[in-house]
C-alpha cells in the first residue's frame, strides 16, 4: 500500500509561504508608513525647555504691568471696598425663606464684600417676637449671613413675618419677608 503525502506538503509550504508574505507586508507597512516617522520627529521636537535663568528687567516690569492692568480692570467692574460709602451701597436680598422637616433656614445675599458685621433676624408673629444673630460671612462676589437655622418648634404654626438687618461699621441695611411655619 502507498501512502501519497505530496498534496499534504505543497498545501503545508503553501501556507508558510502565506504567513511569510503576510508577515513581511505588515513589517514594511510598520516601518514606512508616515505617521510612525511623525510621531518620533514630533516627541523630538516637542520636549519642553524650561528657563531656569533669573528673570531680565524686561519680563520683570511686564509681569508688574500686566497685574496693575488686573488690578485696575477689576476695580472698575465693582468697588467692593467695605469702608467705602453710605448706606445705600449695601443692598440685602433674602433669598431663602423655607421650612424643611422640623427646621426653618432663612438665607439672606449681602450685595458687597464684607469681613465682618451682625445680622439680625426678627420673626414677628401675633405680638410674639423671636430674635436671632449670625456673623458675616465673605463670598468671592458678594457676603452672606452665616445663616439662621431655626427650629420649627420654637415657633407656632401660621406665617412669620421675616426682618433681617444687617450692621457693618456705619453702613446698616435690611430687608423683610415672610414664612409658613
Amino acid at each position: 500500500m502507498k501512502i501519497n503525502l505530496r498534496p499534504s506538503r505543497k498545501k503545508l509550504l503553501f501556507f508558510v509561504c502565506f504567513l511569510l508574505l503576510v508577515g513581511g507586508a505588515v513589517y514594511a507597512y510598520a516601518a514606512t508608513r508616515p505617521a510612525a516617522r511623525d510621531q518620533n520627529t514630533q516627541d523630538d521636537q516637542a520636549q519642553p525647555t524650561v528657563n531656569y535663568e533669573p528673570a531680565t528687567d524686561e519680563q520683570i516690569e511686564a509681569g508688574k504691568q500686566a497685574k496693575q492692568q488686573t488690578i485696575e480692570r477689576e476695580d472698575k467692574k465693582t468697588n467692593n471696598s467695605p469702608t467705602s460709602g453710605n448706606a445705600s451701597d449695601l443692598n440685602v436680598v433674602l433669598t431663602s425663606a423655607q421650612r424643611v422637616d422640623d427646621t426653618a433656614y432663612i438665607r439672606v445675599e449681602l450685595s458687597r464684600i464684607l469681613n465682618s458685621g451682625t445680622c439680625t433676624l426678627t420673626l414677628k408673629k401675633a405680638g410674639v417676637v423671636k430674635t436671632y444673630t449670625a456673623g458675616i460671612q465673605p463670598l468671592p462676589n458678594s457676603s452672606t449671613c452665616k445663616g439662621f437655622d431655626v427650629k420649627a418648634a420654637e415657633l407656632s404654626p401660621g406665617t412669620w413675618n421675616i426682618n433681617v438687618k444687617v450692621e457693618y461699621q456705619d453702613l446698616t441695611a435690611s430687608t423683610s419677608g415672610e414664612i409658613a411655619i
